[in-house]
Parts: C-alpha cells; sequence; structure tokens
C-alpha cells in the first residue's frame, strides 16, 4: 500500500486519513495547530541539573563524564525531551525538524533532527520515539517527563530507580544503580539498523507463516516459550496488505428494500450455469433455473449451448402466462363456490 501523502503512514489511503483538512505545524511538523500557536516553538529551557557540591565545584549533569562510551544515558528530571549526539544510534531520522535547547549554563545548541532509536532490552526490543539529535551535546539525556508521557513509571528509591512499563505493573524494564555525583547512568544496547531490518523480516515471515496472526501473539508465544525455533518478533511499522485486503467486508444489505411476491407467478427468478466440463448423455452442459418467489416452485431446462437460453425463456413465459391464467380463473371459480 501507497503511504499516505498527508501524514505519510501506510496503514490506511489518503481519502480515510484522520488528518486531512487539519493544519500542519511548520515547525513540529504536527497536525492540528499552526506554527504561531505551537508549544514547541521558541528555546528548550532547563534540561540539565545545575548543582553546587561542598567543595565548591560548579557540576552539571550535561558535563559529566561519561567514560563507559556512547551507550551511556542519563535519567534527568530536568530535561524537557530525550536527547543524543550520536546520529550512528537513530534507526529513523527526520533532519528537517530544527529548534534550540538552552543547557544548563545559558548555552545555547541547535538541533539539528528527530527520530527514534532503536534498543536491546531483555524483554525484548524498545522503539525510543521522539530523540532529539544535537551534535553539540556532551552527554546522551533521558527525559523523565516524555518517559512518563509515554507510558513509562519511575519509582526512585534508596540508591536505584526501577522503571516500569504502565501496561503491566509487574514488568520491570530496567533498574539503574546510582552513581557517583548522584547520577543515574544507564548503559544501553543499540539495535544496529542491519539487525533490526533482519528481525523486522523475521516478524513479517513468521506473520505469514502462522495465517497472518497478529505481532502481539508473536510476541507472547516467544515470551512463553510456546513454539520452538521462534525467533524474537518485532513489532513492526506498516501495514499488511493481505491483512487489510482479508478484514475488508461490504456493507450489510439495507433492511425493508426487498420486494416479496405476493401471488404466484407474480416473480420469477432465473439464473444460467455453465460450462460443466463433463456433459450429460444428452450432450448437455448448461442449464437454465427458473424459481418462482412466492411458492418456490422451481423448473430446471438442461442445454446444449447457451445462445439456447432465449428459447427457453420464450417458450417459458408463454407457459407462465397461461399458468397465470388458469391460476387467476381456477381463484374465481373457488369463490364463487364459496
Amino acid at each position: 500500500m501507497r503511504p499516505c501523502r498527508i501524514c505519510k503512514r501506510t496503514n490506511h489511503l489518503e481519502k480515510d486519513c484522520y488528518f486531512r483538512g487539519k493544519p500542519q505545524c511548520r515547525n513540529c511538523k504536527r497536525f492540528g495547530h499552526v506554527e504561531k500557536d505551537c508549544r514547541l516553538k521558541g528555546n528548550h529551557q532547563a534540561n540539565c541539573i545545575e548543582e553546587n557540591n561542598s567543595s565548591d565545584q560548579l557540576f552539571y549533569t550535561c558535563n559529566s563524564v561519561a567514560e563507559t562510551g556512547e551507550a551511556t544515558w542519563y535519567i534527568d528530571s530536568a530535561a524537557s525531551n530525550h536527547m543524543t549526539y550520536n546520529k550512528g544510534a537513530f534507526q529513523t531520522l527526520d533532519e528537517s525538524f530544527k529548534t534550540n535547547v538552552k543547557l544548563g549554563d545559558n548555552h545555547i545548541v541547535k538541533v539539528e533532527g528527530k527520530g527514534s532509536v532503536a534498543i536491546n532490552t531483555k524483554k525484548g526490543t524498545r522503539i525510543i520515539n521522539d530523540v532529539m539529535y544535537i551534535p553539540n551535546l556532551r552527554t546522551n539525556l533521558f527525559s523523565v517527563g516524555q518517559m512518563m508521557e509515554k507510558g513509562y513509571t519511575l519509582h526512585f528509591g534508596g540508591d536505584s530507580c526501577t522503571i516500569y512499563d504502565n501496561k503491566d505493573k509487574t514488568l520491570k524494564i530496567a533498574e539503574v544503580r546510582m552513581k557517583e555525583h548522584r547520577c543515574f547512568p544507564i548503559h544501553l544496547q543499540y539495535m544496529g539498523r542491519t539487525a533490526m531490518k533482519a528481525q523486522e523480516d523475521q516478524s513479517w515471515l513468521w506473520h505469514r507463516r502462522l495465517g497472518h496472526f497478529n505481532f502481539q501473539g508473536l510476541k507472547i508465544l516467544h515470551q512463553k516459550k510456546m513454539m520452538t525455533d521462534l525467533p524474537q518478533i518485532q513489532a513492526v511499522e506498516g501495514a499488511c496488505e493481505a491483512c487489510l485486503q482479508g478484514k475488508q467486508h461490504k456493507k450489510p444489505f439495507p433492511s425493508g428494500t426487498s420486494w416479496r411476491a405476493k401471488a404466484v407467478l407474480e416473480l420469477i427468478h432465473t439464473d444460467v450455469c455453465g460450462p460443466m466440463r463433463t456433459p450429460s448423455h444428452e450432450q448437455n452442459r448448461y442449464f437454465i433455473l427458473f424459481i418462482d418467489d412466492y411458492s418456490r416452485m422451481t423448473w430446471v431446462y438442461f442445454m446444449r449451448e447457451k445462445s439456447e437460453v432465449f428459447k427457453f425463456s420464450r417458450s417459458s413465459k408463454i407457459w407462465w402466462r397461461n399458468k397465470v391464467v388458469e391460476h387467476k380463473s381456477s381463484q374465481k371459480r373457488s369463490r364463487k363456490r364459496i
């Protein structure tokens, strides 16, 4: 299915798009408002925590040393959005998205795009959406507020931060220990684009192999080990064309519009069937069927050629006309007898 020219999604047609006729903001690319009313317009404020410690050393979360490499992120309750400087971490990146971010030292950096990052967890692959790409940022930041908006709960207690999925309160996504400077670094394993594509291909393969079974059901089969050799399933974007066609249905016929006969031979239904692969003893390969709507009386005539339909239709019409006359006259006689 071709992507919708309005929202670029592939699970519907342009004429059925929910956003059709709605204005699109040129700043955040979302629908429903214009640029002058955009909440994201301008600078993003207070995305880094500033603290003065006992040694009078000025400390910024965004300036802390990330010795563990590019896969280290810091959970930040003051960050307005997820942010990273690593362009290679993105699965998808919209580089047309531009805005500014103000750091804790009042330094303004430019946002060069926004996209999604795929990571591996013990519970499978997860997609982090709406991540800002800031090349001049020193450290990757996880926004607590954005995670809560996306359906996660963060519990800070003792010396750790535990992340839960709101869909299943018992499902613990990650537990992050507090490190030096009272920071919460979380080390992520990125899923490369090649690996992600291969996993998507496997997901589509098993979706078709199991009779177009839904991806959530495939995930449950894998998690509960109900099938052998079933790989880890990734919920992929897009729509299965065969599923869309198979689930389409016609609207029901409106009730009360059909007309039924109130007397014998008032309405006749007819149809022709053939040619049959095997002819009859009389070398007939077609038959024509007549059904009286009122009495459900049925007549069947066999034909060698389809062109004989008109002959049987004409003779049947004459025969029915005579029968109608006889039927009406018999009704009159029966009424007189009564």
